[in-house]
């Protein structure tokens, strides 16, 4: 998987993003950091296809979003939002739901996973998932919707700040799985950013009014480091 951003542009918020997710030698994780309002979100809605952008390209594999199709893209390009959505649903409900339209769309990225046994790893009962989605506390329905998304095996898993909803134990433990995989992962926390990426955009050096994008190595200290 190569997955390539080159001079990515939405006005008012950044300008001139440029940076390479290639997980040749092993899933590769590049952290998104910036103060609120520098367009973090914004950015990875982008690459989900979700948001358009005025200029600049995103290309997985040499191939953009267009010669993908979106459905194929969001297959391989997987958005999960910080709050998941209120639904009524249940957790188990959603996943056939995304599976079924993903069967579809003949839109998969790879054999997918078991989504109940990833969350079994992160204290997630099998009880919770026939509980509507609505009904759960927010750690827990941000774990399952997380997990869903690792079983869904996309080349890349984008995450806006995936752990917000949860404690030290359980975001240990969601790290130690996400870090698996690649992933561009939006947080405010320098020290998550240290612990999970070996590379960190600074979106404050993106915004319409400073230079060039930076891109900054980070420190990544021994994996049983916890907040």
């Amino acid at each position: 998987m190569h997955l390539k951003v080159t001079g990515a542009t939405r006005r008012p918020l950044f300008r001139g993003v440029t940076f390479e997710l290639d997980d040749d030698d092993g899933p590769s994780v590049l952290t998104v950091m910036g103060p609120s309002g520098s367009g973090k979100t914004t950015l990875v809605k982008c690459l989900a296809g979700l948001e358009p952008f005025d200029a600049g390209m995103i290309a997985l594999d040499g191939k953009t979003m267009v010669e993908w199709g979106m459905a194929n893209w969001r297959a391989h390009v997987l958005y999960v939002p910080q709050r998941p959505p209120l639904l009524r649903m249940t957790g188990l409900e959603f996943w056939k739901q995304v599976t079924q339209e993903f069967a579809s769309q003949r839109a998969r990225s790879a054999e997918h996973g078991d989504p109940i046994e990833v969350a079994d790893a992160w204290d997630i009962g099998h009880h919770l998932w026939h509980r509507p989605l609505a009904q759960l506390s927010g750690g827990e329905a941000q774990r399952i919707m997380l997990a869903i998304g690792v079983a869904l095996n996309p080349a890349v898993l984008l995450l806006d700040e995936p752990t917000s909803a949860l404690d030290a134990t359980s975001t240990q433990r969601v790290e130690d799985t996400l870090r698996t995989r690649s992933c561009i992962w939006i947080t405010h926390s320098k020290e998550q950013a240290a612990r999970v990426g070996a590379c960190a955009l600074d979106l404050a050096a993106c915004r319409v009014d400073a230079g060039p994008a930076a891109l900054v190595d980070v420190e990544v200290p021994p994996s049983d480091t916890s907040e």
